[in-house]
């Protein structure tokens, strides 16, 4: 899909419309993009704007966008105190990629042939045995992993409604958890709450700050981050320092929080 500059329309691949494993709305997303795209399938709409498009608040943009990322539909480059550019892709599912995604235990085996077994049937009995015991260890590992983490869940959020705060700061930290388990970033321990209790004891501090990382897409948060976030944005004096967060390159620090690179402007 791509906007070839005639007024008035661009065009559509059927492939997207095609698609089973994209969402309505999440393709709806993609067109818009392509509404903005320029020939070479380069776009760089604001969320805010993407946000006002579609009659949804900034972190549903947020959330199609990553959508369409996981997919291979699009790619985001990062610009400094600027809107992300865009680079639309081929929307045709990639059968190649769909086929190595596959599990061993999915394929199925239509000869001997196919598994490298010679015709001994012993061999080929014992093949299913290994293949049966596998089946069993792995779901036995995936319900002690699921138990563990619904425990770890359950004694964080418990915490977090025992705290001597409003219900209001309560949501927000509810909702600050639930947006990192959605960055594959999930809070394990009580020490990054106890943290933004400390730095941002009030509801309205703690609520600009999370917006301010989801539109980020920080794992931690700062007072300073912030505060150096607004400074720039709003054409703060000429010493005020921009911190811009660098996904691939963090660190972590003592609470084993993952924070972000400083990429230093002046």
């Amino acid at each position: 899909m791509r906007d070839i500059r005639k007024k008035g329309w661009f065009w559509v691949e059927n492939e997207l419309i095609d698609r089973t494993d994209l969402s309505f709305e999440v393709k709806s997303m993609y067109m818009i993009l392509a509404r903005f795209a320029d020939a070479e399938g380069k776009c760089f709409p604001s969320v805010e704007k993407l946000a006002e498009i579609i009659g949804k608040d900034k972190r549903t943009v947020i959330r199609y966008m990553k959508k369409l990322e996981e997919k291979g539909l699009i790619e985001k480059k990062r610009r400094f105190n600027q809107t992300n550019i865009y680079y639309l892709k081929n929307v045709a599912l990639n059968s190649d990629k769909i086929d190595n995604d596959k599990n061993d235990s999915d394929i199925v085996v239509t000869s001997l042939d196919d598994t490298g077994v010679t015709s001994d049937s012993d061999k080929n009995v014992n093949l299913k045995k290994h293949n049966e015991k596998n089946t069993i260890k792995n779901t036995q590992y995936n319900i002690k992993e699921k138990s563990k983490k619904e425990k770890t869940k359950s004694k964080i959020e418990d915490f977090v409604n025992k705290l001597e705060k409003s219900d209001e700061y309560k949501a927000l930290i509810l909702e600050y958890i639930k947006y990192r388990k959605e960055i594959k970033k999930t809070i394990k321990t009580i020490a990054p709450i106890n943290k933004l209790l400390k730095d941002f004891p009030d509801s309205e501090r703690l609520s600009e700050a999370i917006e301010i990382a989801k539109e980020r897409e920080w794992t931690g948060l700062e007072p300073e981050w912030v505060e150096n976030y607004k400074n720039t944005k709003n054409g703060g004096n000429s010493n005020a320092k921009g911190v811009r967060y660098n996904k691939t390159e963090g660190r972590k620090n003592k609470a084993g929080e993952r924070k972000p690179n400083y990429d230093i402007e002046f």
